[in-house]
């Protein structure tokens, strides 16, 4: 409950920046992550059954596994909160708004390399499990 008067801008921003607690930026990014990932195993297997005449069953069972899935999911959560953590020490509210600007920009481009480097060195974890 706000109980010092404040402008409706600065209040909104105060509202939007706690309702989006690193909680939710893991869940998101853990969500986001790991269904991309699901989405790139399905989106190959599909190719291979289209172009090669292959099943899609055996390309899926081939590109996907339990632990790309967990890894994918762990560095987007990570990720997220990253994200949402450096928005909140630049004093900007989370938001696709904020892309934009110079800060909200500088801080998207982050999480992306971080997370394309992150999921890369993932990757390449689970590929010599295998």
């Amino acid at each position: 409950m706000l109980t010092q008067r404040a402008s409706s801008g600065s209040v909104a921003a105060s509202l939007s920046q706690a309702a989006y607690s690193l909680y939710t930026a893991a869940l998101t990014g853990a969500g986001f992550s790991g269904g991309g990932y699901a989405a790139s195993a399905a989106s190959s297997a599909f190719s291979d059954y289209y172009h090669n005449r292959s099943t899609f069953s055996d390309s899926f069972a081939g590109r996907f596994s339990g632990i790309g899935l967990a890894t994918a999911a762990t560095v987007g959560a990570l990720n997220g909160m990253f994200g949402t953590s450096m928005y909140g020490w630049a004093g900007n509210a989370n938001s696709w708004k904020n892309i934009v600007t110079v800060p909200g920009a500088v801080i998207r481009l982050n999480t992306i390399a971080l997370g394309q480097t992150s999921g890369r060195a993932a990757q390449a974890a689970v590929n010599q499990s295998k």
